[in-house]
């Protein structure tokens, strides 16, 4: 088994700091099921729905603050890691730029997720109401987990793609022009990357295709949502003349 990497290491704590809220949210619903403030009605409905939903804001609010600490790490051990290859770490203010944008949309993806849910969360007990069945326990805990593993994806997604970022984006600053995609190769490996794993690309060769699920482009998702590959800089020619090419 390979050793946890960095990500590997944030998206646990994300997970276990979002598991934690999302713990008190089960409480919450309990208390409220249990005490009978959940009456068969639509305005009942509605105002557990807007009570839930900013308590899923909250839980994926914790997420937010850790996303936003955990890219900072992540972009610590980049840097470890190009010094340790012979890369030189400069950055511009472009670069520094669009580091900063791609951090800003992930933050950005996971508040519109917190967003979304008290319109979802309104609409699926006023329909539970309607139809006469009262809200069930786990029925609500589905509707907060989804959303928060969709935060989770995008978080996991996020910090990949940041560090592949400053990868790239440094590597081919100091002239690297070759990378290789590497990673495992197992059951779970996409078609994408397992037709790509142990192949040297360019970056205008990986981005001239799309991965099969997103978010693109290859250069910094890979195979796209939760992939666990890098992108490796060639350096010596000996090791780009003997990497088959992509």
């Amino acid at each position: 088994m390979a050793a946890p990497t960095i990500i590997d290491t944030e998206l646990d704590q994300l997970r276990a700091d979002l598991e934690r809220e999302i713990e008190r949210t089960r409480r919450f619903l309990e208390r409220k099921l249990k005490d009978g403030k959940v009456t068969p009605s639509v305005e009942a409905a509605r105002r557990l729905a807007d009570e839930l939903a900013d308590l899923l804001k909250k839980n994926i609010g914790t997420t937010v603050k850790g996303y936003a600490e955990a890219s900072q790490r992540v972009l610590e051990a980049a840097v470890r890691d190009l010094g340790d290859i012979g890369i030189p770490v400069n950055f511009t203010t472009p670069s520094v730029a669009s580091l900063r944008a791609q951090v800003d949309g992930t933050l950005s993806d996971i508040t519109q997720i917190a967003d979304e849910a008290q319109a979802e969360l309104r609409t699926f007990l006023v329909d539970t109401v309607r139809s006469g069945v009262p809200p069930s326990l786990d029925d609500l805990l589905d509707k907060v987990n989804g959303k928060a593993a969709q935060a989770v994806t995008l978080v996991d997604t996020g910090l990949a793609g940041f560090d592949r970022a400053v990868m790239v984006q440094q590597a081919s600053e100091a002239g690297v022009d070759w990378f290789l995609y590497d990673g495992p190769l197992d059951e779970i490996t996409r078609p994408f990357c397992n037709a790509r794993v142990g192949k040297k690309f360019t970056i205008a060769m990986l981005d001239a295709i799309e991965n099969d699920t997103g978010p693109n482009p290859p250069s910094l998702y890979c195979g796209g949502w939760n992939c666990r590959h890098r992108l490796t800089p060639l350096l010596l020619q000996e090791d780009i003349d003997a990497t088959p090419t992509g």
